[in-house]
């Protein structure tokens, strides 16, 4: 697993995952992973069946949570840009870059 030090949220640096700032903001002060205690659903794992079938337990057709994953796990372009041209530090524009890599390659759906 990738090993961060900055909060995924707001970027603080510090810490290893969500800081409390944005755990108040976010989750209403509670403890919360950065880390899905799932796998991906682009493995054959059990979690996979799990995952379609809670898809469609909220009614949203498998076809659909497909496109929009594929699209959010696809690279674009535009967004590599933006870190490089960010006011962030360069260690932070890393950990943010391998951060965005690390949530793209979760969503990968096969």
């Amino acid at each position: 697993m990738i090993e961060i030090n900055v909060c995924p949220s707001t970027l603080q640096e510090g810490f290893a995952t969500y800081s409390p700032t944005a755990r108040k903001l976010l989750f209403d002060g509670q403890e919360v992973s950065h880390v899905l205690d799932f796998d991906s659903p682009n493995n054959d794992s059990a979690d996979n069946e799990a995952y379609l079938k809670n898809v469609g337990r909220i009614g949203l057709s498998e076809r659909l949570i497909k496109r929009e994953l594929d699209f959010f796990a696809s690279e674009q372009p535009l967004a590599k840009e933006l870190i490089d041209r960010s006011f962030l530090s360069e260690g932070l524009k890393r950990s943010y870059w391998l951060s965005y890599n690390y949530r793209r390659a979760t969503l990968t759906f096969a």
